[in-house]
């Protein structure tokens, strides 16, 4: 029961972290590195938080590796989105880039901001530890 409510909470942290990552680079126009490492951890205590607080399990690290990176494609997608839909003018719709488009749109996209390729490895790790190791000091009781 714990790995299917961690899943439930991974999956509400990735939609959670993909869509608080693509607004900021939305509103903001900026894109930086550290921030990529957001929808990582949001998916990482989305797990924690879903198991009950279990550390030191290395099955929910790695599903919480997996998530944060389907997170970091999940905000790009949103991003995009977000800009075609400016383009569009169809304000702030998160599915106006058909997905059919989405994989040349991410080439093009990279190729004027490589930093993602950081973010790229950066949501899976942050996700992974933070769901490794508890959040570290940030979950520990006094």
């Amino acid at each position: 029961m714990p790995l299917a409510l961690a899943l439930v909470g991974g999956l509400v942290g990735m939609v959670v972290g993909a869509l608080a990552w693509a607004f900021f680079l939305q509103f903001t126009k900026t894109n930086f590195f550290f921030l990529g490492a957001l929808p990582g951890l949001i998916v990482g205590f989305g797990v924690l938080i879903g198991s009950g607080g279990q550390r030191r399990n290395l099955l929910l690290a790695l599903l919480a590796g997996a998530l944060g990176l389907f997170a970091f494609f999940l905000a790009l997608y949103f991003r995009l989105s977000l800009i075609f839909a400016d383009v569009l003018g169809e304000g702030t719709n998160l599915f106006a880039l058909p997905l059919g488009d989405y994989f040349d749109a991410l080439k093009l996209y990279l190729q004027d901001n490589p930093i993602n390729y950081i973010n790229f490895a950066l949501a899976p790790l942050f996700a992974a530890l933070t769901a490794f190791n508890g959040g570290g000091r940030w979950s520990r009781r006094r």
